[in-house]
């Protein structure tokens, strides 16, 4: 059963399809007049907070998700399209200064606290500050055990870094024998087989990826930079303009990107 006051948007009835109904409708109707949807949720409701994300992905307005979470430092969904949002602007230190408030609040439990952590090393990495990323990774990693995300990113470190390449290269199979549609993993992967077997390697690899792929940015820069090693620059200035349009997973810095295809022929 849902929450009473989930009751709010629903006929005064409170028939259970009804309540589903109007839920399905202000959280995924992507037509029609979404905000009379919305303004029939009060704010004490526990929907009025994904409503308003809702509302702010609908209409662009990151100013008014900002103000939502410096009143609730913790709703973990406003916290990773922010930080992805600053990520893809370039601002690292609005990105951090998010996580760093948020990993001051005193009931922070211990698994919440590693899931910010890891959050914090994919900002670093994001602007290659492999070092704190690292001290990131090692700290979540004492609190979660065998976490995949600590695992796909402590395999990107190390590729990039050119060491321990077969425990990378076990991490990334392992990402991608759980589960072999998931195109994060395959982009672990072709970062890996880039250092331990070269580009022609990736290259063939990421590409088949890259022809069916309809997400991770990281993915697509990747691609973009071993098109660009091979001299093939058409190629590469496709692969990073693809970057660009899925970089709102946060996975990569945007004016990073421009850089590199200024740099092209």
């Amino acid at each position: 059963m849902l929450p009473v006051d989930a009751q709010i948007i629903a006929p005064e009835n409170g028939d259970q399809n009804a309540i589903n109904y109007y839920i399905g409708q202000f959280f995924f109707n992507n037509g029609g007049d979404y905000k009379s949807y919305f303004s029939k949720i009060s704010k004490d409701s526990p929907f009025y907070l994904f409503a308003t994300l809702r509302d702010c992905e609908t209409s662009g307005d990151m100013n008014k998700l900002r103000r939502v979470l410096r009143a609730h430092p913790l709703f973990v969904p406003a916290i990773n399209k922010l930080v992805a949002y600053y990520i893809a602007n370039g601002d690292k230190s609005a990105a951090l200064r998010i996580l760093r408030r948020a990993m001051n609040n005193d009931d922070l439990s211990d698994t919440s606290h590693a899931f910010l952590l890891k959050s914090r090393a994919q900002v670093y990495f994001a602007f290659d500050d492999l070092d704190n990323a690292q001290s990131d990774l090692h700290a979540a990693a004492d609190i979660l055990t065998l976490d995949p995300e600590i695992l796909s990113l402590q395999a990107k470190i190390w590729a990039i870094q050119n060491r321990e390449l077969e425990t990378a290269y076990e991490y990334a199979i392992s990402l991608v024998k759980r589960n072999p549609s998931d195109v994060f993993a395959w982009d672990v992967l072709g970062r890996v087989v880039a250092s331990r077997e070269g580009d022609d390697a990736a290259l063939e690899l990421v590409e088949r990826v890259g022809e069916i792929a309809k997400e991770c940015s990281s993915l697509f820069e990747n691609l973009g930079d071993l098109y660009a090693r091979s001299g093939n620059d058409k190629k590469a200035r496709d692969a990073y303009m693809r970057a660009i349009d899925l970089s709102s997973d946060g996975l990569v810095v945007v004016p990073k990107i421009q850089r590199k295809i200024r740099k092209l022929k």
